[in-house]
């Protein structure tokens, strides 16, 4: 009976894609010591984003004009814009973006 067990735990799910079609990818480094790369990839629904990360883990965001507010408890996100270019970290983590990448989705 336990390796009926074993064998259903093992059992593969159906397959969750990591974001919705349309999702916008952005640069990000999640974790300590992590450079910059486009390996996030955005869900944008009106003020709503959803930033999911290339190990399937995300973070919530609230657009508030040019700023953003965390969604998920996390902390609050630091936010920088140099030029055509939105810098933000949560938490140790960075995102990046071209200004205006995400508007009108």
């Amino acid at each position: 009976m336990s390796s009926a067990i074993l064998l259903a735990a093992c059992s593969s799910g159906p397959v969750q894609e990591q974001a919705d079609a349309g999702a916008v990818p952005i640069e990000c480094a999640v974790g300590p010591g992590s450079e910059l790369a486009p390996d996030c990839l955005v869900e944008a629904n009106g003020e709503a984003l959803v930033i999911r990360h290339p190990d399937g883990s995300f973070r919530r965001l609230i657009r508030d004009g040019d700023s953003l507010s965390s969604a998920d408890g996390a902390g609050e996100p630091v936010m920088a814009r140099e030029g055509e270019t939105v810098e933000f970290t949560v938490d140790g983590d960075r995102y990046r973006w071209r200004a205006g990448q995400l508007d009108g989705r």
